[in-house]
């Protein structure tokens, strides 16, 4: 019998990341959008200036964070070496690095690496003359700045600041989700899947939580998993990955000996003596109720099977609910669904059919999303695309959209069309969708097309018809006459005569006609 498994007992983290710096030149502008950006996908950190709002912190307080972080992200600045708090606390990180495998991560804001190591003996220097430090002191901070300047990090000397924290962000996240169990990389659209997951798992609302993951074979679900559980094993006195369930389950006592697995980690012991499901779940709940606890089953296709393992959740009594204990289970299941492939947010959303009501909580894609009960057929179905538009206008085109603002079902599926009438000589003028890319097919008549800048021009004496596919259920539409010329208020006639080499009283003349919006 194979089975996948991961086991962790260890004192449980307050924090992720530790963040390490000098205020003075950066903690309102990087740091607090590097915080953000950490926090936005669900890292716990640790950051001097927000925890110091809610209290003053001592010293003592500090190196407890570093302790009960998982990684320690140093800053170094100019200005870094200069402050006996900075030294003090790299010392503290190096100390936990070496006595616990605390991670390290520096990151050097537009200074070069080189330069923190050849600058040390200067920054000593004028350490001793303003502080008139002890000597040994002295070389243990000079040895750390060292050591911590000599490790593969992070540089920034100039460039894109946000590309740059977005590179922290992925570096620490890989860190973070590989520490226990291996995998491959993220497939396309699983890491926003591993985000939000992330934070309904710190979600502190309730005490007790069961998450099934589902979907077709290969879309990922062990991933998240995976990557899930490295990512916050350390946040409970317990923690265990048990793979492989349904196969294992098909075995005879299948099921008792994934009991015994779990068994044998949580009591400590290579051998238990057990024969009994029934036994073995109870026994299962008494070492749980008294811890918070991490719980992974990977490959379920029978809920029978978690009853088999765990019973059923009511076995949590309601006492636990005052010792704010709570036990996190994780199905992830086998079953076959029928899901989108082409979904604007995610391959693993299926349909989300817009409405316009406030009082539905669910929200995806921009969209409210209607209840289940109540959809029907005609939330998509769209009719009229076999009817011409009128196309007695200035421009002769009209174009009839069918998006997801006529069109409910589209929500979540990343397409919408467009059928497009001209009249002989009829122009589509040139145009740009913000939120989408197209392809035309021509039906009818002969046009001339502009590629880069849409624009369809028929040339032939007759009607012409087009229909247009979009990438986006609702991808926006922008005419550049009518938004240049057309604008409201109007952008400024100078500005205008010199963008376009132009005299003003031609712009004031374009400014001053009626434009047709044939959309």
């Amino acid at each position: 019998m194979r089975v996948e498994k991961a086991s962790v007992s260890r004192p449980r983290c307050s924090y992720h990341v530790y963040l390490s710096y000098r205020g003075k030149e950066i903690s309102v502008n990087f740091i607090n959008i590097l915080h953000t950006a950490l926090t936005d996908v669900g890292i716990q950190t640790f950051k001097r200036h927000s925890e110091a709002r809610k209290g003053k912190i001592v010293g003592s307080e500090l190196q407890k964070a570093v302790k009960e972080s998982r990684i320690s992200i140093i800053v170094f600045t100019e200005d870094y070496g200069y402050s006996r708090r900075c030294l003090d606390e790299l010392v503290n990180i190096l100390e936990r690095k070496q006595s616990a495998g605390h991670m390290i991560l520096p990151v050097f804001y537009r200074v070069d690496p080189s330069h923190i190591r050849k600058r040390e003996k200067q920054i000593m220097a004028k350490k001793v003359e303003r502080r008139n430090e002890h000597i040994a002191k002295i070389k243990i901070w000079r040895s750390s700045l060292t050591e911590v300047a000599n490790m593969a990090g992070i540089v920034l000397e100039d460039g894109d600041e946000l590309k740059f924290i977005q590179e922290i962000v992925e570096d620490i996240w890989g860190k973070l989700s590989r520490k226990v169990l291996s995998f491959a990389p993220y497939p396309v659209g699983i890491y926003s899947h591993v985000k939000a997951i992330n934070f309904w798992l710190q979600d502190s609302s309730t005490n007790s939580r069961t998450l099934m993951i589902y979907g077709e074979p290969g879309i990922g679900k062990t991933t998240i998993a995976k990557a899930l559980f490295n990512l916050h094993c350390d946040r409970f006195q317990c923690s265990r990955f048990l793979g492989d369930i349904r196969e294992i389950a098909k075995e005879s006592c299948g099921l008792i000996n994934l009991q015994k697995n779990l068994l044998s980690d949580l009591l400590k012991e290579d051998k238990i003596d057990l024969n009994d499901i029934d036994r073995g779940a109870s026994t299962i709940k008494e070492c749980l109720v008294h811890k918070k606890f991490l719980l992974v089953l990977d490959d379920v296709d029978d809920l029978n099977q978690l009853k088999g393992l765990l019973d059923s959740r009511d076995w949590i009594p309601p006492g636990i609910m005052a010792l704010k204990s709570f036990v996190l289970i994780i199905a992830i299941l086998a079953v076959v669904t029928s899901i989108s492939h082409a979904s604007d947010p995610s391959p693993l959303q299926d349909f989300c059919v817009a409405v316009n009501d406030s009082m539905t909580t669910v929200f995806v894609n921009g969209k409210v999303c209607k209840d289940p009960k109540v959809v029907t057929a005609d939330d998509f179905f769209k009719s009229g695309l076999n009817v011409p538009g009128n196309t007695s206008n200035q421009l002769g085109s009209v174009v009839t959209a069918v998006n997801v603002n006529n069109l409910p079902g589209l929500n979540t599926l990343g397409i919408s069309l467009a059928r497009i009438d001209f009249a002989p000589h009829g122009l589509n003028p040139p145009h740009t969708h913000p939120r989408g890319t197209e392809v035309l097919t021509v039906l009818e008549g002969t046009l001339y097309v502009g590629f880069v800048l849409s624009t369809r021009f028929n040339v032939g004496k007759t009607k012409a018809v087009a229909f247009a596919g979009l990438s986006s259920q609702n991808p926006g539409v922008i005419t550049i006459a009518n938004a240049v010329f057309g604008s409201d208020p109007p952008i400024n006639d100078d500005v205008l005569a010199k963008a376009f080499q132009v005299d003003k009283k031609v712009v004031d003349y374009l400014q001053s006609q009626f434009w047709w919006d044939n959309n």
